[in-house]
């Protein structure tokens, strides 16, 4: 009923806009109702979401600033959409076109801020296709596309293992219970259709069904990373092949730009590669090889390599589930459309008119990456596993992986429970904290620390463990869920088959999280967060002011309510007091309270 009441207002404004003339109502639905113009609503298939949010945060202290500061908004400081529609025409039986709309908050513009970033999602999108005995096409053109064609060309990270406690722009709407459910059983939940994708601007066309098995897909327009007022443009094209239950693809990229109008030089990167999926015998086996390289003026172009495995183990054969991922990707190897942090290639950091990366997610030199994401210069093991001991689900992971050269002297690290307030308190800032080493990126931050005794430096090694507990019970007849997230990572100068706890780690830190979520009548559900991360850095590193390295402590404490008003609305409360402080660097504190209150719409 929801989706009738949408298409009769969508039609009816296109309409309206269609005539571009003033006439009553009855004239506009006789001329709607003309035959040259009729459209069912039964031949329309609308999708998307509606959402409002109104955010409140009052900063209590910001680096040394005690000056109270409060900040009331109709959004959630990211500029994500207000709403998403996407609207398909089926104009035959086997033919159609569509168009997809992402609209901002109507009560603030763009602003002027160059680290103002849209997220890429851009104007209007038009596209169409049809379905023959030969093979599907399907063209779109303008608006956003989003594409994954593997993690080494066109991607974005995939984190599994998170808190539920923050919701954002893409966090879908359930019905009580459903999403924790899905997260005890199943160590994830259902995700927006594009997690993982890499967002385009420009031109689209997948061909699926072709004979022989065949399916190609084709992109060409502007990633987040295209910076340039020139010329700035990626293009990449995917074939791939299945055959019974394997599948085989063959990928290339290439993306460049100019430095200006006139006698403008080249740079970008480009990639060649393979891919492949197979199941044997429930053995599930992928891999990725990948050349690529990076051009720039006055820079020596380079090719290398990256390489990535994934085997997932039958469990019959082996007895519990594994997953075993090995990944090589070299120090020359720079592709920034790609989820591969840049962490060696420093002419790949800017675009050639002076500017960062507004997306500063991006650090450079040694990086404590995420389980989720890997670096290049960066050799390493991921294994994860999951079992159950009783009421209690575990999911436990452990990434090894270290430098190929070394390059540089300085190790980045992010703010795992405290990231999502600084990345809102300053936005998109590439010298964030009161002593410039923080970057925030869209709804992250992370620290650069420098190793000021190089005189043993040489590559990097680095650790990441973490242990997810996850609880389910009754209380007084109700469902409740307590969920534990630890993180546990580390960078040294030596190879360990676990993270380092001591001063021996240049930076080690700990990220604890808990998750409540009880479901106390039928549509209310109380939700509530703790966080704490310890960061720590040794003598190796860079000083305080009184001559100690790093020692932060920060906690996050969350509550909130979750309201559902139908099976596909729903309202949430949350209200959260966050608190940093470096005992050691004397300005790095801060605290404040958040507040939010969503609305939001599926259709």
């Amino acid at each position: 009923m929801f989706k009738r009441i949408i298409t009769y207002i969508i039609l009816g404004s296109v309409a309206t806009i269609a005539t571009g003339q003033t006439e009553s109502k009855i004239q506009n639905l006789e001329r709607f109702n003309n035959p040259s113009y009729s459209v069912s609503p039964d031949q329309i298939d609308v999708n998307g979401y509606f959402r409002f949010v109104g955010y409140n945060r009052n900063e209590h202290e910001l680096f040394g600033d005690s000056t109270p500061y409060s900040v009331f908004k109709a959004n959630d400081e990211f500029t994500s959409p207000t709403a998403n529609i996407d609207l398909s025409f089926n104009t035959g039986k086997n033919s159609y076109i569509r168009t997809n709309l992402f609209l901002f908050s109507p009560f603030e513009g763009a602003g002027n801020s160059p680290y103002e970033f849209w997220l890429n999602r851009k104007g209007v999108g038009l596209g169409g296709g049809t379905r023959t005995k030969y093979g599907n096409i399907d063209v779109q053109m303008g608006g956003t596309n989003f594409v994954r064609f593997s993690e080494l060309t066109l991607s974005s990270g995939r984190q599994t293992r998170v808190s539920l406690f923050d919701r954002t722009a893409w966090t879908y709407v359930w019905g009580p219970n459903v999403q924790h459910s899905s997260y005890f059983s199943a160590n994830d939940f259902q995700r927006d259709i594009n997690w993982g994708k890499r967002s385009v601007n420009g031109l689209s066309v997948n061909a699926t069904n072709l004979p022989g098995n065949y399916e190609v897909n084709f992109v060409y327009g502007k990633t987040p990373f295209n910076l340039s007022s020139v010329i700035d443009n990626v293009g990449a094209v995917k074939i791939s092949k299945s055959y019974r239950l394997q599948k085989f693809g063959l990928i290339a990229l290439n993306s460049n730009g100019q430095s200006s109008n006139t006698n403008g030089e080249p740079y970008g990167n480009s990639t060649l590669g393979a891919t492949y999926e197979t199941n044997l015998n429930e053995w599930i086996i992928s891999a990725e090889a990948n050349a690529g390289q990076f051009y720039a003026p006055n820079v020596k172009t380079t090719t290398d390599i990256g390489l990535i495995t994934n085997i997932r183990p039958s469990k019959r054969a082996l007895g519990f589930p594994l997953n075993i991922e090995a990944y090589y990707i070299g120090a020359d190897f720079a592709n920034i459309h790609s989820s591969i942090i840049n962490t060696s290639v420093e002419e790949a950091q800017f675009s050639f008119n002076g500017d960062n990366v507004p997306d500063g997610a991006r650090p450079f030199g040694g990086t404590m990456t995420p389980f989720h994401l890997k670096s290049n210069n960066r050799t390493g093991l991921n294994l994860s596993t999951e079992f159950n001991f009783g009421p209690i689900n575990i999911n436990l992971a452990n990434g090894i992986s270290t430098d190929l050269e070394a390059r540089n002297n300085t190790i980045s690290y992010y703010h795992k429970v405290n990231g999502l307030f600084l990345a809102r308190t300053q936005r998109f800032s590439p010298n964030a904290g009161a002593y410039g080493a923080v970057k925030t990126f869209f709804r992250g931050a992370y620290e650069t620390a420098t190793v000021i005794d190089t005189s043993s430096l040489n590559t990097i090694a680095y650790n990441v463990g973490l242990i997810n507990l996850k609880f389910k019970n009754k209380l007084l007849g109700r469902n409740f869920f307590l969920f534990y997230l630890g993180d546990f990572q580390s960078s040294q100068d030596n190879l360990s088959p676990v993270p380092v706890f001591s001063n021996k780690a240049y930076i080690r830190a700990q990220f604890h999280e808990f998750d409540l979520y009880y479901n106390f009548a039928k549509k209310l559900s109380l939700v509530g967060y703790i966080g704490f991360e310890r960061i720590r850095g040794n003598e190796k590193t860079d000083l305080g002011e009184n001559g100690l390295a790093r020692k932060q402590n920060g906690q996050v404490l969350g509550a909130g309510l979750d309201i559902v008003i139908s099976p596909k609305s729903s309202i949430y409360v949350r209200s959260k007091w966050v608190q940093f402080e470096d005992k050691n660097f004397l300005l790095d504190h801060y605290s404040g309270l958040e507040n939010s209150v969503e609305f939001k719409v599926i259709f």
